[in-house]
């Protein structure tokens, strides 16, 4: 497999497990305007709770369940979050590289590994996350999920 296709499958991982975990609760509900965060970027429980118990309403759901989810979420969104804080360094590594007076192809090809890691992780906490929330819920209630989910793809309540 080539570098493009390797580099554009992971980054379509990182992308579609991220927004399956994180699209929902950061979109929540019309309030979420500031999506999960408030003030200096602390998570918000009360808009993650309340996100949950809008995305799981379909599924009549306990209190336990959206109570599990929402705490499931949060760590999820904590972790994220770190990660996407580091995004900062692959790019300064690359103006860096760039702006030498010859090119620094290591540092370049060291900074793309670098971020397709971080990328790997990323989706790899993602992934974890909705596989340990789809645990919370019985069978009966994810298959309800999946199906509303492929009913509304692309134009639904969770996009």
């Amino acid at each position: 497999m080539n570098r493009r296709i390797l580099f554009t499958a992971l980054a379509a991982s990182a992308l579609v497990a991220a927004t399956a975990l994180a699209g929902p609760l950061a979109c929540g509900h019309h309030r979420a305007r500031h999506g999960m965060f408030h003030g200096e970027g602390e998570i918000d429980a009360d808009r993650i709770r309340h996100a949950a118990d809008w995305m799981l309403r379909s599924v009549d759901p306990s209190d336990e369940q959206v109570d599990r989810v929402a705490a499931i979420a949060e760590s999820a969104l904590r972790d994220l979050r770190a990660l996407h804080g580091e995004a900062e360094r692959p790019h300064e590594a690359m103006i860096a590289a760039l702006s030498a007076e010859r090119v620094d192809r290591a540092a370049l090809e060291q900074t793309r590994v670098a971020a397709l890691a971080r990328l790997d992780e990323m989706s790899r906490r993602a992934t974890a996350a909705i596989a340990e929330a789809a645990e919370v819920l019985t069978p009966e209630q994810r298959a309800t999920l999946i199906e509303e989910h492929a009913e509304h793809r692309g134009h639904g309540r969770w996009h």
